[in-house]
């Protein structure tokens, strides 16, 4: 093993949000002892004056149905991710004698099972941009706390344990994009009033050389990429949360072209190809659009509260305990979702959720690609008053605009 700015090189083995037992989630300065990575950009500029949008939600119409693609061979709810380019579902099928993760090809049809897990394994976590599929292993049926992280390549079964599993390994959330793990590895814990705040480093594993690099030391909450940035959360002195970017592409550290206002700890943060969300509370959120530089805020009622935002394009969707919900960021416009939804850039699947799980029953998945996904129209009264927040009526709620 390698330490160094030059790299960490790791040795390489071949090898919940459902269910009882699984789990799917769903600052200092840069430590002089991470790798350094040069060339920091310029500072921040004006962004477009904030806006506030309505928010009222109705059900959708046929064109958000998709089409049929395939099978998945179990009932009850699916938690998987679906690829960047939209044409595969990855998801564990866990039972209490196995766990597997699998692939369904959303062109074909076609099911694979791509890894079975030594039991009591099970995975907790998901990520996946082919060829590589990465996961948190939870090696004990009882507790999160001896997690490990492991991507397999599944054109060539090269499989690579990126941390092994440990009584105080935590545990990690993932992103994987273009051969590249980001996560945050929990290293310890700080007391800010009163509450304990886990905090750890910020992690990129480079699959393709083999070595990894620690771009923070006081990262908190998962990573997340929008548009051209990788994101995170470092934990201030303050006990706040100030969010830190680098280039998705060189790793370089950016300075953010507007200013964001620090975060609490357990704030949900988001990203898209064009969007950053994230929540000020359960029912109120703030998107900063990142071609036109513009903040938006949007409020929802007590049936729409935000949590596990997942953003799409210019839609974030959400589970609301009962439901999952979609939100047009560009209308304030959004939709309840029968049964359950996974999306990425480019296809928003839909399955129904039934439920008890049975063995030897199926669930038909359907897509619908996101470019062909119909924008959802603002609320009346805001279409009757553009730009201008219209008084209280029945569909949709006000909201007021977040200072920044």
């Amino acid at each position: 093993m390698v330490h160094g700015c030059s790299g960490v090189t790791l040795d390489r083995k071949r090898a919940r949000m459902s269910g009882a037992a699984l789990l799917v989630m769903v600052a200092a300065l840069w430590s002089a002892a991470a790798c350094s990575l040069p060339g920091m950009e310029t500072g921040p500029r004006s962004a477009t004056p904030p806006r506030a949008l309505a928010t009222c939600f109705t059900s959708p119409p046929s064109a958000w149905a998709g089409t049929p693609r395939g099978s998945f061979p179990r009932n009850g709810y699916l938690q998987g991710v679906v690829t960047p380019a939209g044409d595969r579902l990855f998801a564990p099928i866990v039972t209490q004698t196995s766990a597997r993760i699998t692939s369904l090809d959303l062109a074909t049809g076609a099911f694979t099972t791509i890894v079975t897990l030594p039991p009591p394994a099970f995975p907790a976590w998901l990520a996946a941009d082919p060829p590589w599929v990465a996961w948190v292993q939870i090696g004990s049926a009882t507790s999160f706390n001896d997690a490990s992280v492991i991507a397999l390549n599944t054109d060539t079964a090269e499989q690579v344990t990126l941390v092994a599993p440990s009584p105080r390994s935590g545990l990690p959330t993932l992103l994987v994009r273009q051969g590249r793990v980001v996560w945050v590895q929990p290293t310890r814990e700080v007391v800010h009033g009163g509450r304990r705040i886990a905090t750890g480093e910020v992690r990129v594993y480079d699959l393709a050389a083999h070595r990894q690099f620690v771009l923070d030391r006081a990262g908190v909450g998962p990573p997340v990429f929008a548009g051209r940035y990788l994101l995170w959360g470092n934990l201030a002195d303050s006990g706040t949360v100030v969010l830190r970017a680098a280039d998705a592409r060189t790793l370089r550290p950016v300075e953010l072209p507007v200013k964001l206002p620090a975060l609490h700890p357990g704030t949900d943060v988001a990203g898209s190809s064009n969007y950053l969300v994230w929540t000020t509370d359960q029912a109120h959120a703030v998107a900063w659009r990142i071609d036109r530089n513009q903040l938006t805020s949007y409020r929802v009622d007590g049936d729409h509260l935000f949590q596990l935002l997942a953003p799409v394009g210019h839609f974030v969707f959400w589970f609301t305990t009962d439901k999952f919900t979609v939100l047009d960021l560009e209308s304030g416009g959004g939709y309840d979702l029968d049964g359950q939804v996974m999306a990425s850039e480019t296809a928003i699947m839909r399955a129904p959720a039934r439920l008890p799980v049975t063995e030897n029953a199926s669930t038909v998945v359907s897509v619908l690609p996101t470019t062909s996904a119909p924008g959802i129209p603002a609320c009346a009264s805001q279409r009757a008053h553009p730009g201008v927040p219209p008084r209280a009526a029945p569909g949709w709620v006000p909201v007021t605009t977040v200072p920044v």
